[in-house]
């Protein structure tokens, strides 16, 4: 079964297997014609050289008195026939038209044809003639195994009456050489290479029609990953280009309903600061101390969720400028950044390499999971290797972890995990999708897991070079 599944598993295995057979059974039916022609043209040349040599002998038998004729028979082996003046008993042959037509049409006139056919129960005239030469033998095979083939049985009449009957092996050839075996079997090796050329332009062909189909499959990829990459270039065959300008409308709506969604959000969150800065100045002449701090912090959470929706608007922005990074000099900096604020941040690891990136956009990025990590595990310690072409930052805590049903869904918008992460200590459950839609546009990936001691943020984004190639730093 995965023997089938790995052979037409693919497109390019299934146009090339269906070409392969193809190639072959029209190789075995012209092979079949061509044999079948070949057998024909064979049958008609040996025809006419039978139907001659017998006009000839013929000819020599009418132009002879009868008494010489007996010794004119016996003088026929030497031209590849014998010759006998008595009728033998009627055989049991198979009737050739086509010979008979011809010897009716070169023989003297006044001779008939009474019997002329082909049969398989007489002996080559390469056999010794003793005991009868080419007259016919007992059914059954040939001393000393194989079958000699067969011959031509003809009985006629001269323009005088006399009968005579003629036996014509079927070789034209003199006999073979003493020693000579049988029928050898030489394998067709000129079919076997090809075969095996045609086979190898079949695949060729093959992966030439499928080449642009997987092409579209790895640029629809691409696409999936950075839904704002340039519209994919219409080239290809027909159906091909049709199905890209199909994805790139399909991208276009995509773009269009989500900038739509954006703005909307944006807009919401931008207008909301206004009238939330104004309730924040009349708040502030309450009276009442207790009341006044209760409204001040439910008025503080929401001006952090409006700036929080404001960042995730940003964070689907497609303007930004990309630019060479040194991974390590940014880490460095985010991670001071935090601990000169009093928090337990510490980094290690030295990658010695760059990655193309927004600074702002990265450092927002790295900021949030760093925040989360010693918001909800009091502490965070980021790491950094280099992993083939990707570089991979691992940020761990020492909290609780998080259940490992929701270590995606903690992804999704406004999406909080109760118990573990209430409102209390802060925010409204948007920075990680804000940090996962930076890493996404940057052509990374950001997922969770449960290490020994807490939770573990992985971010990997693609390595461009060695940061000793540009001099720009974070």
């Amino acid at each position: 079964m995965k023997l089938l599944q790995t052979l037409f598993g693919s497109i390019t295995n299934r146009v090339f297997l269906l070409l392969a057979a193809g190639i072959l059974v029209a190789i075995f039916v012209t092979a079949a014609l061509a044999i079948r022609e070949d057998r024909q043209t064979m049958q008609s040349m040996r025809n006419e050289h039978e139907a001659e040599r017998v006009a000839q002998f013929v000819r020599l038998m009418e132009s002879v008195p009868d008494s010489v004729r007996p010794q004119i028979a016996q003088s026929g082996p030497q031209v590849g026939l014998r010759a006998s003046l008595v009728p033998p008993q009627p055989l049991a042959s198979i009737e050739d038209s086509d010979l008979i037509t011809l010897l009716r049409a070169r023989l003297p006139k006044g001779v008939s044809v009474r019997q002329a056919g082909a049969a398989s129960d007489c002996v080559h005239h390469g056999e010794s003639m003793t005991g009868g030469g080419l007259f016919p033998r007992a059914p059954g095979p040939v001393p000393g195994g194989g079958d000699r083939g067969g011959c031509h049985l003809l009985d006629l009449t001269l323009s005088d009456g006399t009968p005579l009957h003629l036996a014509l092996g079927w070789s034209f050839a003199p006999p073979p050489p003493p020693g000579f075996g049988g029928p050898r079997f030489n394998f067709p090796w000129h079919w076997l290479v090809f075969f095996g050329l045609i086979a190898i332009l079949a695949y060729l062909g093959a992966r030439m029609a499928v080449q642009p189909l997987r092409r579209l499959t790895n640029l629809t990829e691409e696409l999936g990953r950075n839904i704002d990459r340039p519209p994919l270039p219409e080239k290809g065959p027909g159906e091909i280009r049709d199905a890209i300008a199909a994805v790139n409308g399909l991208q276009a709506q995509i773009r269009k309903h989500i900038e739509q969604r954006m703005f909307m959000l944006s807009a919401i969150a931008h207008d909301l600061q206004t009238p939330l800065t104004r309730m924040r100045l009349r708040l502030e002449k309450v009276s009442d101390d207790i009341l006044r701090r209760q409204l001040l912090g439910d008025l503080a959470a929401m001006q952090q969720m409006v700036r929080e929706g404001l960042d995730f608007a940003r964070s689907m922005n497609s303007v930004e400028h990309f630019q060479s990074v040194d991974i390590d000099s940014l880490l460095e900096t985010v991670c001071t950044d935090a601990t000169d604020t009093g928090q337990d941040v510490s980094y290690e690891g030295h990658t010695g390499v760059a990655v193309r990136a927004s600074v702002s956009s990265i450092r927002r990025c790295l900021g949030n999971l760093v925040e989360n990590a010693v918001k909800y595990g009091e502490q965070a310690r980021v790491q950094a290797v280099v992993i083939g072409r990707q570089v991979e930052i691992r940020i761990a805590d020492n909290g609780p972890g998080i259940p490992v049903q929701h270590l995606e869904s903690v992804f999704d918008p406004f999406f909080r995990v109760e118990n573990s992460r209430s409102r209390e200590t802060g925010g409204v459950g948007l920075g990680l999708a804000i940090a996962r839609n930076i890493a996404q546009k940057h052509g990374g990936q950001l997922r969770l897991e449960n290490g020994s001691t807490g939770a573990i943020a992985i971010l990997t984004l693609p390595v461009e070079k060695s940061p000793s190639r540009f001099g720009l730093n974070a």
